[in-house]
């Protein structure tokens, strides 16, 4: 019986995936080829160095919170797309 609850709880579990850097990247590369825009456009929109930009684009660093929210309404994206 403890074997059968045990599977089961383990079947009941969500599976969440957090975006890696090279999922995040993909997610932003695209959305800007959409948009049509260069990285210099978004970091001029959300008041953040070019170079802060590029590490996000090219999955070297993450934006924080306050920017993916920012990213997400500036690119059109869902946030769970970058967590």
């Amino acid at each position: 019986m403890m074997a059968d609850s045990h599977v089961m709880a383990k079947t009941n579990r969500r599976k969440t995936r957090r975006a890696t850097p090279a999922s995040r990247a993909k997610v932003l590369k695209e959305a800007l080829a959409k948009k049509g825009w260069k990285q210099c456009h978004v970091a001029k929109a959300m008041k953040v160095s070019p170079p802060t930009v590029s590490r996000w684009f090219t999955g070297k660093r993450a934006p924080d919170r306050d920017h993916i929210a920012d990213l997400c309404e500036l690119l059109d994206i869902r946030p769970e797309l970058l967590l």
